[in-house]
């Protein structure tokens, strides 16, 4: 079972994101949940940016925006660890 909680930041946008579960899931599952969260202004700018990075034509995996369980849309990227990373 997992739980989310938002706290914003005092006098700002920025917020922190906790997970709570109640048992540790399997190190093969963390990346989904576990990951770090970068916000940008314009989700379609950002997209344009990462496509013509010279990394993009090593990485296999698509990259599709999509909307979160909190309503903000993002864009997932994933480390070869795989860890992910959220913009």
């Amino acid at each position: 079972m997992l739980s989310w909680v938002n706290l914003r930041v005092p006098e700002g946008n920025d917020y922190i994101e906790f997970m709570f579960y109640r048992n540790l899931p399997p190190p093969d599952k963390r990346g989904v949940e576990h990951h770090i969260c970068l916000e940008a202004p314009d989700l379609a700018a950002t997209l344009a940016l990462l496509d013509h990075r010279p990394y993009r034509n090593g990485y296999a995996r698509t990259l599709e925006p999509r909307t979160g369980i909190n309503r903000r849309r993002q864009l997932n990227l994933f480390d070869p660890d795989g860890t992910r990373v959220e913009r």
